[in-house]
This record gives structure tokens, sequence and C-alpha cells, in this order.
């Protein structure tokens, strides 16, 4: 059996729902992780986002709850330190 490849939410951190499916597809993989958020943001109805998924031919593989980095992990200039 072969694994999915699979794009997770985080790895595009500022892509939104469509542009992070827009990425997957472009770059060949099969799956999305997304976050509750995310999909609600979207304003998409379900069918909708769907639609939007198989048209691109990728699949949602896993809804993250945890939808942003651990309290105390730095970000934005933060993260320029590093």
């Amino acid at each position: 059996m072969v694994a999915d490849l699979e794009l997770c939410f985080g790895t595009i951190y500022h892509a939104d729902f469509a542009q992070l499916i827009d990425a997957a597809a472009f770059a060949g993989f099969d799956a999305i992780t997304v976050t509750p958020g995310m999909v609600e943001a979207s304003g998409l109805s379900g069918p909708a986002a769907r639609a939007l998924l198989r048209d691109a031919g990728v699949r949602v593989t896993n809804i993250d709850g945890f939808g942003s980095g651990l309290p105390g992990i730095p970000s934005g200039d933060d993260l320029l330190k590093y």
C-alpha cells in the first residue's frame, strides 16, 4: 500500500482553504489537513467545499482541532532571531 502525500495546513501558514487546495493540487499532493476555523472562514458551504476539493483531486485526511502553535512558541518577527 502506498501512503498518500499529505500537505499539512501549517506548512503554508497564511494560505486560506482554497489556496491550500490549489497549492496541494499544483504540487501533486493527494490530501490536505485543515482546521475547523479554516473551513469556516472560507465561507463555503459543505457541498461547495467538497466540490472544490473534488475538482482539484485533493482530499481532506485530517481536521486538526489544534489550529495553532503551542503557547510560547515564537511567531512573526520573533522568529527572525532564530
